[in-house]
This record gives structure tokens, sequence and C-alpha cells, in this order.
């Protein structure tokens, strides 16, 4: 029977999809302007060196992007598609590693499909970012790790353990992956001389190499304070980090792996309906949302962000002046997507702890048609990055990648027993295809907005003859060319706009408080449109106007006054001594007293900006910050989470500002804090600033 050259298949589908999304363009993504610093600096002057932003090794990326630049020439572009080279290495890595784990040709094509089409993957193969090219390395390690662990071969294990210091000097966690490799090379061998010198050598190998590197770099170039660290990991763990990350953070992981593997977990359901019985998959089900109940009111903290964001991919910087964004989903809508994937996710976990039980019953009887070593070292792999993962300081939405093709690994059958029916298939293969398109039309649209937004820098900068430090031109631009980050109006701060420089932004939309004096246009997927990224000068204030209340000065027992006397607002709840942020006294709310500090603020004019933030207690109540006109249809805004600040004594500072919208007829808005709750909770030193242009 004639056999499909699935490698030569991947090939060619992986260079079509570059042609679709077309790579090309002098400009850096996310983190990568750091990384691209190193190689130019290289390039140009021959000399090693480390920026400061980066906690990784890296060296081992720089050296392999300084190859291509000193062939083709210093660009983004060319920096660019060494990664997509690399990031063809790791497919084809990914194909051979599912095969010499025991699956058959067909099925690790298709989970190599899920890897390419994984959104963080697919994205990131576009960039300079370190993710993929790890992960080409890690990959080719694990294929040779789990040669070796079947056949014995000192060859395999010996180039297993060059790959991985290879992959430990881009990202350091490429020490977990001997670390597994020990294990399970213990767990099936007979531990003799040999079987310990050859399980332990990839470890030394690669403690040893990782070891005398950070030496080096510390004596010649020191550590950056970002610089990752094992006694970093060692001290978060005692402080109790490890578990208040897994309370924290771990249904976020899983809410990404469950909604990108989402196809391969609807192709099982049907294995694991027909072998379980009807009490098993009820108490399967009571006690998948028993575990999962506590994080249902967290799902709204459930994105962690930087690559993956409503609807779009890649680090989106630029601000949006208008209720209008190019690419957003119905907040409903989004939700479902976050509730897919986080229920997905609660069925990863149980399929997880199907393979682990199998596992156990492997390693007791040395024989499965289910697993075999490599979903031992596959299971290995995922517990340790996981706290890893739990472990660390930062958490990223492309943090999941590393371990997604070992999850895969770990849930893809050696091969299909018994017949999917169509309807499944068919499900599961919408499913690839709707995760594969959204992939490649949301990289498409991220190239396609940089071009246009960085031929709008470039205007800025040589026709207009604007300074860099007067432009905020996103993250990357703000880093690599303007000299660090600058006060941007996504945060919206008090002072960015009592400045008197003259500043200019990039924006998705023209916006109140600004003047249009650019627009580059650009063709997008999602949605099908042309869109513009518009360059903005600020305009010059009318007028400005800050007061500060707390709960300290009265006035007839019916209202508190301004710090400095002139104004006042309702007092509505209970002035209390147990609390106070500062002063002697605080607003006390509970389920009978539910507003606080009312007022109306009059002579409210369209593009007018308004600030509030004030001080909570206890930090993480649900007490909320309200903006309303007398028509809530017309505005009505709405802050419980944006925690500017956290203070002593369990106070935070809770803040919001509105823009008030072009459109707006009335004249005034009300303003009040709000507890929804039976919860007391306190709040002090309110401070409300307007500014009018």
């Amino acid at each position: 029977m004639f056999k499909k050259p699935y490698p030569f298949i991947l090939t060619i589908l992986w260079c079509a999809l570059i042609l679709v999304v077309n790579p090309i363009g002098d400009f850096p993504l996310n983190d990568d302007w750091s990384y691209a610093k190193d190689v130019k600096t290289f390039v140009e002057e021959n000399r090693l060196t480390f920026d400061s932003w980066g906690a990784m090794t890296l060296v081992v990326q720089t050296l392999w992007g300084t190859l291509f630049c000193k062939i083709f020439g210093f660009s983004f572009t060319v920096l660019r598609f060494s990664n997509l080279l690399l990031s063809w290495v790791a497919i084809l890595g990914c194909y051979h590693l599912f095969k010499e784990s025991g699956k058959s040709s067909q099925i690790a094509f298709w989970g190599t499909l899920l890897v390419i089409f994984n959104p963080f993957y697919f994205c990131l193969s576009y960039s300079y970012m370190t993710e993929v090219p790890f992960l080409a390395f890690f990959l080719w390690a694990s294929f040779f790790f789990i040669k070796s662990i079947n056949s014995g071969n000192t060859r395999h294990i010996v180039l297993a353990t060059i790959l991985t210091v290879l992959a430990t000097l881009i990202r350091q966690p490429g020490l977990l992956l001997p670390i597994a490799f020990l294990l399970v090379f213990f767990l099936k061998n007979k531990l003799s001389f040999k079987v310990i010198s050859q399980g332990i050598l990839p470890f030394i190998a690669t403690f040893s190499a990782l070891h005398l590197f950070v030496t080096w770099r510390r004596t010649h170039y020191g550590l950056s304070s970002n610089f990752g660290q094992v006694d970093q990991l060692i001290h978060n763990f005692i402080s109790g980090g490890f578990f208040e990350n897994i309370a924290d953070h771990a249904h976020s992981f899983f809410t990404y792996w469950g909604l990108f593997i989402l196809p391969l977990i609807i192709f099982l359901i049907p294995a694991f309906w027909k072998s379980t019985t009807n009490l098993q998959k009820l108490l399967s089900v009571i006690i998948a949302l028993f575990l999962s109940y506590p994080y249902f009111g967290y799902l709204h903290t459930a994105m962690l962000g930087n690559v993956f964001y409503n609807f779009g991919m890649g680090l989106n910087p630029l601000p949006t002046l208008t209720e209008n964004h190019p690419i957003t989903l119905d907040p409903n809508a989004w939700e479902k997507v976050i509730l897919i994937g986080f229920i997905s996710g609660i069925l990863l976990l149980k399929w997880m702890n199907i393979r682990l039980f199998q596992i156990v019953l492997f390693l007791k009887n040395k024989t499965s048609v289910n697993v075999n070593w490599a979903s031992v070292f596959a299971f290995a792999g995922i517990i340790g990055y996981f706290t890893f993962l739990m472990l660390g300081n930062h958490f990223f939405d492309r943090y999941t990648l590393t371990i997604f093709p070992f999850i895969v690994l770990l849930l893809l059958p050696n091969q299909v027993k018994s017949p999917v029916g169509l309807f499944i298939k068919s499900l599961a293969g919408v499913g690839l295809i709707l995760l594969g398109a959204f992939s490649v039309a949301a990289t498409h649209d991220l190239l396609s907005w940089n071009r246009a937004r960085w031929q709008t820098i470039d205007h800025s900068l040589n026709n207009m003859q604007i300074s860099p430090h007067q432009l905020d031109g996103g993250f990357e631009f703000n880093h690599y060319m303007g000299g660090g980050t600058k006060k941007h109006i996504l945060q919206e701060e008090v002072d960015w706009w009592t400045e008197k420089d003259e500043k200019y932004i990039l924006s998705h939309t023209p916006g109140c408080g600004y003047d249009n004096k650019a627009a580059f246009s650009y063709i997008r997927f999602i949605p099908p449109r042309i869109d513009s990224i518009y360059l903005l000068r600020n305009k010059p204030l009318k007028e400005f106007k800050e007061i500060n209340y707390n709960a300290e000065l009265v006035k007839n027992d019916s209202f508190y006054l301004s710090a400095d006397s002139s104004g006042q607002i309702k007092r509505l709840a209970i002035r209390s001594s147990e609390k106070s942020h500062s002063g002697n006294y605080s607003v006390k709310l509970n389920d009978e007293n539910e507003y606080a500090f009312a007022m109306t603020l009059e002579d409210v004019q369209p593009c007018d900006k308004i600030w509030a933030t004030v001080w909570r207690f206890p930090a993480g109540s649900p007490g909320a910050i309200v903006f309303q006109s007398d028509n809530s249809d017309q505005f009505y805004h709405v802050e419980f989470y944006n925690v500017k600040e956290k203070g002593e004594d369990g106070w935070e500072q809770l803040s919001t500002h509105i823009t008030i919208p072009a459109d707006f007829t009335d004249t005034s808005i009300d303003f009040f804090l709000q507890n929804p709750s039976n919860q007391e909770l306190w709040f002090d030193d309110l401070k409300i600033a307007v500014i009018k242009f």
C-alpha cells in the first residue's frame, strides 16, 4: 500500500501558509526588539551583548540570528525568516516524535497539525521570539530521548543531550527534559552502573552547561534583574508561592490548553463514553463540577494576555479611542469562548487522569495497548513543566506553548481501535479547520497592521520630523526606538494630559482630545475589511479640576466635604472608625448601606475626561466605582477590577477613567461608590479629576 509522504505534505503546507500570511516587514514584535538588539550589535560590532530586558539564556538564538544577518544583512524580516526555518524544523521534529512514540503515521500527522495550528505556535513563528526556536531543539531532543528509551542506544542519548544543551541555552526550562528522561530511563531499566551513567549523563551535561554559562555571563556581563534562576524557584516554593499560583493561575493555563486542544478532545469523547459505565460517567461529571466550581467565579481572569486577546493575536498595544474596537467579539460571545475553553480544560484534566491510571497499570504490568514509555516521558515532562510554571513570577499566555506537544502526545491514541462516527469526525475536523483558519487569519492581520503601523511611524519621524520622545508608537517602538515606556494613553494617567509638552500617539481610531494628523490603511481578514492606523496629536487643555474626598470633614451630618472644603458629597454610607487608609475615618458599606460618596458632576461636555481613584478594604472585595447618566442607556461605566496600587494592611487603590462620548447629550454625570454584595467593605481617600479641552 502506498504510504503518504506526510513530512513532505507538512513542508508544502507550511510554505503555502507563509505565502498567505506574508512575513515581510522590518519591525519588531512583542519582546523580540530586545533579542534583536543583541544580534545587531554582534553583526555590526562583532561583540556579544545581552540586553537587560530578557530573562532567558538566549545565546544560541543570538548566534543563530547572527548567522542569517551576517549573510543577508540585519533586519527583522531576516530574523523572522530564521525563526520560520526553525519552526519548520520543529514541525518535522513534532511529527517524528509522535511516530517514535508509537503513533501511526496518520495520527502523527493530525497531531502535528494540531500543534501547528495552536495560535501561539503559529503566531510566534512569525516573530523573533524565543518560544519556537526553543521548541525546535526541545522536540528533537525529546525524539532522541524517546528513541534511546526504546532502544538503549548511547548514540541517541548523546544526540539528545547536545540538543538539550542547545535548548537550555535559549531558555532555561530545557533543563526539565533530562530530568524526565532520567526518571523514565531508571523506571524502565534494571539499575546498573551503565544504566545509571546513561541516565544521569544528560542532566549533568545540561546543568553544567547552564551553570558555566550563567557564571560566565555574571562575570563578564552581569545578570539582569529579569534573569531567571533556580534559586528564585526554590524561594517561591518555600514561601508558599507554588500553592498560591495554583489557586490563582492554574485554571488559566488549562483554559488555554483546553481551548486549543478541543478538536482532539471532541475526537476522544466517544472512546471515554463507550469505555465507562453510566455510574462512572455520572461520578466523573459530579467530580469535575466539584473541582472546577471554585474557578467559575474567576473566568474573567482566565485570559492571561500578551499574545492572545479578544479574537486577535500578537501584542496589540495601540489604544482605541472609541467603543468600536476593530477586533472584538461581543462580551457575551467572548465569555462563551472562555467558557468553552474552561470546559474543555476540565475534560483535558479528566483525560489526563485516565492516562495517569493507564500509566500506573503499565508500570505495574509493563504492557498496555493504550500507553507506552513515551507516554510516561510525556507525563513526566508535563508535570515538570507545570510545576515550573507554578513556581514562576510571571504568567503570560504564550508560556502554555512549550508543553502543548507533550499534552497532544499524551492524549493521542496510538491507533484508532474502533470506528469513530462520521459526526464526531466531522465535528473534530471542523474544530481543527476553525482553529487553523483563526491562527492564519489572526497572524496575517498582526503582520498587516504592523506594516501600516510602522509606515505611520516612519511618516511621523521622517516626514513630520517628530521626535521619538514625543511619539507613543506602542510597546515595541517605545522600547526599541523611543527610549523606554511612555505614559501611555492605555494607562490614562492624569499627568499625561496635564503636562504641556506636545505629544503624538498612534491609535486604531480617531478620538476625543486629539487632532488627526495622518492615517495609513491595511487589509485584515478578521473581520474582512480595510482598517487604518491613525497618527493623533493631543489637544491643549481648557480646564483641569481635581477634588479629594475622605471621611474626615462632615457638614450637617449629611455631606462629606472635600479636603479644601470647597465641595460636598452625599454621605449615604456609615462613617466608620474601624478602618481607615488615612486619618481616623472611612465609609463602611454593607447589605443595608449599598452606596457611598454620591455626587453629580455638572457641566459635563462631550470628550471630557474624568478619572477616579479610591482606596478599598479588604483587597479583592467587590466594591465598585460607578459613573452613569440619568439615561443609563446613554452612558454607564462600572469598575471592579483595575487595582492601581496595593497598600498596607489590606488596602488597595481602585482606579478608573472615562471619556465622555462625542454624541453625549446630557449635561451631567452621576458618580457613586457601590457595594453590590452582602460583604462588609470600606472606602477612603477618593480623588476625582476632570479635564476639558
